[in-house]
């Protein structure tokens, strides 16, 4: 019988080396693969993770839609950072993006709102600049966000 906690914690390191190593988010197959686990236990750790709020599942896959902060495929924000490109959700993970790899960091995206404004932000250090005007607003409140997290 395989502990829980212990294969939970063996996926989430897994998963940030393949992250840290190819730059991409894995699939159960190649966590199971590199854990020496099965599929359906990491498909279960995947689904204890999530609940977690570790990571998002994409919808009826069981796969990994974001490991936070990072993306598993293309998405509304892009991050050049570690000499990688790197894709987020939304605004708030691009910005855990450069601070999980503790790099220096571009943020491109657009405007959430109507006007769809291209949106540029230079992370360096502990700076961030941005085109002059820009705000970074949050439509709900933090305490909010897991109630539709993909939305949000």
């Amino acid at each position: 019988m395989t502990d829980p906690a212990a294969l939970d914690r063996d996926v989430r390191v897994t998963i940030a080396d393949c992250i840290r190593e190819r730059g991409a988010v894995p699939s159960i197959a190649e966590v199971a693969a590199r854990a020496a686990a099965s599929e359906g236990d990491v498909a279960a750790s995947f689904t204890r993770l999530a609940a977690a709020r570790t990571m998002i599942l994409r919808p009826g896959t069981g796969e990994i839609l974001s490991f936070n902060p990072f993306a598993a495929g293309p998405a509304d924000f892009q991050v050049r950072a570690d000499r990688r490109e790197w894709t987020a959700l939304c605004a708030w993970d691009a910005f855990g993006i450069a601070a999980a790899l503790d790099a220096d960091g571009l943020v491109l995206g657009r405007c959430a709102d109507v006007c769809g404004v291209p949106l540029e932000v230079r992370l360096a250090g502990d700076a961030v600049g941005a085109l002059d005007g820009v705000v970074m607003q949050f439509a709900l409140p933090a305490r909010d966000w897991w109630k539709d997290i993909v939305f949000t």
